[in-house]
């Protein structure tokens, strides 16, 4: 019996710019080899993008590392599809009156730098992208890490085991919204975050844990001006 691989750090392409938001986007498929140490020893395209992005998605895989396949208890090398997702930033969310641009991003692992941004959890990203009218959130905007002044940062807890999908993505166990964790916001200068968050919510479900993040940087744009 094969126990697939485990994805430990998986890495995406910076996001679309805004000035290409008329340009290519999508998700390239690619078809890798995991070898028995957990690295990626083989790679190609099984679904094409174009416009260079297929050779971005390439260059981004090489990067990953997994725990390795399991045959019978012992490391063994596998095959497998993976999926590299090219997305756009929300030029209209740019264009509002933003006092507070923030990143936000999933902890990869304890280490507070080492980060994969653009994801949080798959229902607070498509609550997000959908929020074309930011109403109540007038005063934060998202933006490249390296444009924030804060990162909203999802350290899931320890328990909160995850699992490869078919194509090879990390998913957690269980529904979205049932996962556990802490939504954190670090000061963010430079591209570089903080070693201490400024503010941690209280441990709860994703969705709930961003929108107390996002009231947090509300309260300070609210106070700073």
């Amino acid at each position: 019996m094969i126990t697939p691989p485990v994805v430990i750090q998986a890495p995406q392409p910076d996001s679309i710019s805004p000035r290409d938001q008329n340009g290519p986007q999508g998700t390239s498929v690619l078809e890798i080899e995991v070898d028995e140490k957990g690295n990626v020893a083989d790679a190609k395209v099984v679904k094409v993008l174009g416009h260079g992005l297929d050779e971005k998605a390439l260059e981004t895989v090489w990067t990953w590392k997994f725990r390795p396949a399991q045959l019978n208890g012992h490391p063994t090398r596998v095959r497998i599809m993976v999926e590299v997702k090219f997305r756009l930033f929300q030029s209209a969310r740019l264009d509002a009156p933003c006092t507070t641009p923030f990143a936000f991003a999933r902890m990869n692992g304890k280490d507070p730098r080492n980060m994969i941004w653009g994801e949080f959890s798959i229902e607070v990203t498509s609550w997000w992208t959908q929020q074309s009218d930011p109403g109540d959130y007038s005063r934060v905007c998202e933006v490249p890490v390296h444009d924030a002044r804060y990162a909203i940062v999802w350290r899931p807890s320890p328990n909160n085991h995850q699992q490869v999908s078919p194509y090879g993505t990390t998913e957690s166990v269980g529904s979205d919204s049932a996962n556990k964790g802490f939504a954190e916001v670090y000061q963010v200068s430079d591209g570089q975050i903080q070693s201490t968050p400024a503010f941690t919510s209280q441990k709860s479900p994703a969705m709930i844990g961003f929108k107390e993040a996002l009231d947090f940087l509300i309260h300070q744009s609210s106070t700073a001006h």
